[in-house]
């Protein structure tokens, strides 16, 4: 469903009610990772919050920067159709 992040990332946006690319616009990644923490029980390590700002930068943007959306995370897992 996601494809531009890792299976555990979108198990992660599912249990947060995220379930379509569609439903990441106009979200707020901060709120979105407090409400991950919260989830979690626990402070979740902030790259987490990065990957969720390219999630929302790539649902909210049709043009897409390839370095946007590296965002320097190693779990963010692009595919090439993406970039091209």
């Amino acid at each position: 469903m996601f494809i531009i992040v890792g299976k555990a990332t979108e198990q992660d946006l599912i249990e947060m009610g995220y379930t379509s690319i569609e439903s990441l616009k106009g979200q707020d990644p901060q709120v979105m990772y407090d409400k991950h923490c919260s989830i979690k029980g626990c402070q979740v390590d902030r790259c987490q919050l990065y990957v969720f700002r390219c999630a929302v930068y790539y649902a909210e943007n049709e043009m897409h920067e390839p370095e946007k959306l590296k965002c320097g995370v190693k779990f963010m897992k692009i595919k090439k159709e993406i970039l091209q």
